[in-house]
């Protein structure tokens, strides 16, 4: 007899640390457990679902499981209680209500459980609470959709202004083309007659230096060259344009007024602009290919 009981308390002992073991592991978990009979009413819960709803575990313990499920995830609930009841362990998502009302998103992972003669009798789940991780995958799909509602506009932005400036563009070079053609239409031929009116040498060199400048004016490479180089000044524009023509520095100096040592500043300074101070090459060849 002494020795029986003696056999029971050792055989005992393994048995008591085995469930204290697995006690501790459960209550430790980071993730809620629940255990359903084959009706679903809760048998067994951990202190981690009872947190996760809010509930104390005498509040869950013996009530239908689909009490605290909310009412548009009750026919999941059942559809995949009837698919456990077939031995199926697929995980999925359910929405649990909590009892101050806010709603709980769970990751459940099932496994049901069947006895010797392969009844079903219930199952138990690990429940994974994933409703922060929802809201961040919500709000980072709304902020990409945002992305792209802004990204569609920027286009169209970027194409209507294109629009505009294809359109501005064209504007420009037609009223240059009117200007152009009024110039030498309306302005230009009286030059000439003023010429054989019987003005004097002064008035003369006046009326030249007005039909040049207009020149340069509706000269397409004065047009290009203002453009192009805006950092070109109005003198440096001309002097550059009667070079074009072939012009020397002494032919310029004279038609211009001013000294040839001017003009050679003006040119030194054109080659700079050009990019030509290091380079050796004609100023004329250069200009005649802008």
């Amino acid at each position: 007899m002494i020795m029986d009981m003696t056999q029971r308390k050792r055989s005992g002992k393994p048995m008591r640390w085995n469930e204290e073991k697995y006690r501790i592991l459960i209550e430790t978990m980071n993730d809620g457990l629940c255990m359903v009979d084959e009706d679903r009413s809760i048998i067994f819960i951990n202190d981690k679902f009872s947190r996760m709803l809010g509930y104390s575990n005498n509040e869950l313990t013996g009530s239908l499981l689909d009490r605290f499920v909310t009412k548009n995830n009750r026919a999941i609930l059942e559809e995949r209680h009837a698919l456990r009841m077939e031995g199926d362990q697929e995980p999925y998502e359910l929405t649990f209500r909590r009892k101050d009302g806010e709603d709980v998103i769970a990751l459940i992972s099932p496994k049901p459980v069947f006895d010797e003669k392969e009844t079903f009798k219930g199952a138990f789940a690990v429940v994974t609470d994933i409703t922060e991780l929802k809201k961040k995958e919500k709000a980072l799909a709304e902020r990409e959709e945002e992305l792209k509602i802004k990204t569609k506009n920027l286009e169209e932005l970027n194409n209507a202004l294109k629009v505009l400036l294809e359109r501005r563009d064209e504007d420009r070079v037609e009223m240059e083309e009117k200007v152009v053609l009024n110039v030498r239409r309306l302005i230009l031929p009286y030059f000439d007659k003023l010429k054989e009116s019987g003005i004097n040498q002064r008035q003369q060199a006046f009326v030249q230096i007005l039909e040049e400048s207009l020149s340069d004016i509706i000269s397409p490479f004065s047009r290009t060259l203002s453009t192009k180089f805006v950092n070109f000044t109005g003198s440096e524009i001309k002097i550059a344009s009667l070079i074009r023509q072939g012009k020397r520095t002494k032919d310029i100096a004279k038609l211009l007024g001013i000294s040839k040592r001017t003009v050679e500043a003006h040119r030194d300074h054109i080659r700079s602009k050009l990019g030509l101070k290091t380079i050796k090459g004609n100023l004329r060849t250069h200009l005649l290919s802008i």
